[in-house]
């Protein structure tokens, strides 16, 4: 929620709106995120050694992009701009589109002999409530108070994302007899998932024809999964802690592989 919060400040109506402005990019992001980024995830999910690390890999694919994304990009000397929108827009999009396309995915991946699946109307309540009423508080403290939300949505922002950080070898810990027999696998199989989005989302931007630091947005926005809803919906709804293995280890690749990827573009511009 204070992710969302912090994405909330930082927006206007004006950025929805991108999309009539700037529909190649938006229009390219979201394909990639919502359409490429599903389908990889559970492409990859048939490699899994177990169902629980399979839907894992699901449910992460299926996740809206996270406000890391925006500081990534920032650091990427990526258009932010678009990366928030693309944020916000793919937020909003979540409500539907997480348990629908999951249940979908999950039983095409693992089959009827293994049931697992969201419960659609209260995952439906679940993100509404922890996402989209965040970001609308956000969003009318700034139309309300726009000096006011400009002092706050970057602290609010690096807050949140500085204690996601520190959650990190909290959840580690946590889930750690369950992570170590099947370390190996997952961080193989996250690592490719995060490596082959970086690749589909420069294939994606190539494609729409976008400017460099468009380019680089979409990269990152695409690469870049809101984990924390990740680990709250399979630690709500999935019955099993295990199920939390996959998003742990992909939030520890993913401030190995990103912060990689930056280096790399910032090095050869």
């Amino acid at each position: 929620m204070l992710i969302a919060l912090g994405i909330g400040l930082g927006l206007s109506v004006r950025d929805f709106g991108r999309i009539a402005t700037n529909p190649r990019g938006v229009f390219a992001g979201l394909t990639g995120q919502l359409i490429l980024l599903p389908l990889v995830a559970a492409a990859i999910a048939f490699l899994a050694p177990t169902p629980v690390l399979a839907t894992g890999l699901i449910l992460v694919g299926v996740c809206p992009g996270g406000s890391s994304s925006n500081y990534f990009t920032f650091l990427a000397h990526g258009d932010v701009a678009l990366s928030v929108s693309l944020t916000a827009i793919s937020a909003s999009l979540a409500v539907f589109f997480v348990p629908v396309i999951f249940n979908l995915l999950s039983l095409s991946v693992l089959g009827e002999g293994i049931k697992v699946s969201l419960p659609v109307a209260d995952t439906m309540r679940d993100i509404a409530v922890i996402m989209l009423t965040p970001v609308a508080v956000g969003m009318l403290i700034r139309k309300a108070n726009p000096a006011l939300a400009e002092k706050w949505k970057g602290r609010v922002s690096t807050a949140a994302f500085i204690l996601l950080v520190a959650l990190t070898p909290v959840l580690i810990s946590r889930f750690f007899g369950g992570l170590v027999p099947v370390l190996v696998p997952s961080i193989a199989l996250v690592t490719g998932l995060l490596i082959c989005m970086l690749a589909g989302g420069l294939l994606v931007a190539r494609l729409a024809g976008v400017s460099q630091s468009q380019t680089r947005s979409l990269t990152i926005e695409i690469g870049v999964q809101n984990i924390a809803l990740a680990i709250y919906l399979s630690l709500t709804y999935l019955g099993s802690a295990e199920f939390v293995i996959i998003p742990v280890a992909y939030l520890i690749m993913m401030y190995v592989v990103i912060p990689g990827y930056i280096w790399v573009v910032r090095s050869f511009k």
